[in-house]
């Protein structure tokens, strides 16, 4: 009699996606937001007339919050200040620079400026969709919205941070990016943990038709410490 072989069933658990919550957005910016998401395997959940209180009720993987609205500074500290949603990942519209400059301190992860556009919302849910998901490696380019003065011995300006890792960081600047190439510069910003980092840095690359800069830490600067301690912390690494 041969013998019968059993195979095993292997159950296999389906992957929650993860659900950020459109908070007091009107019905285009909801469907704009909603549309992006979903590209990326991330649900939307529709939030009005809320100041944060669902923060402590449920988790949540991220938010999107008008920096400009009345709520917004309350939204943004209940999230940080919950005990299951301070690593939330935070999505700011915004509609001037000037608007961002109070939530350094809360670590805003992502602008998108207003009025929206399409083609700016895939682009966030593109940039921040593995914090979201979790899918963390030690060198991860963190998405992180906070003002940044860049000064050398040619230019000096305000800039934009768009992601920041251990090695480097990612600005947007308001004028023509080729005037950057091979500067070596320094630049300050705050962490929500160190107002006014200072650190030497180098372009390493140019992205001319987005006005974005890539810029490279120098390596023996003492900061660069400070900026490690923050993300491992932000990461839980």
């Amino acid at each position: 009699m041969s013998a019968i072989w059993a195979i095993p069933h292997v159950v296999t658990q389906p992957r929650v996606r993860p659900r950020v919550a459109l908070f007091n957005l009107d019905s285009t910016e909801t469907a704009v937001f909603q549309d992006c998401f979903s590209q990326f395997g991330i649900d939307s959940i529709v939030i009005t007339e809320d100041n944060g209180n669902r923060f402590s009720r449920e988790k949540l993987e991220g938010c999107v919050v008008k920096l400009h609205s009345k709520a917004a500074t309350t939204i943004v500290e209940s999230a940080r200040n919950s005990s299951g949603n301070q690593q939330i990942v935070i999505y700011g519209l915004y509609r001037s620079i000037e608007e961002i400059r109070d939530y350094a301190k809360y670590g805003i992860n992502v602008l998108v400026r207003e009025p929206l556009q399409w083609m700016d919302c895939v682009k966030a849910a593109r940039s921040s969709r593995s914090l979201l998901l979790h899918e963390l490696r030690r060198y991860i380019r963190l998405p992180l919205a906070t003002s940044v003065a860049v000064s050398s011995t040619a230019v000096k300006f305000q800039a934009t941070s768009v992601e920041i890792s251990e090695g480097g960081m990612s600005i947007g600047i308001p004028h023509d990016a080729s005037v950057l190439d091979s500067l070596h510069l320094r630049v300050t910003f705050s962490l929500p943990t160190s107002p006014d980092l200072s650190v030497q840095a180098q372009v390493c690359w140019v992205r001319r038709s987005e006005n974005l800069v890539g810029l490279r830490f120098d390596r023996t600067d003492p900061n660069i410490t400070t900026i490690k301690r923050w993300i491992s912390k932000y990461l839980k690494l």
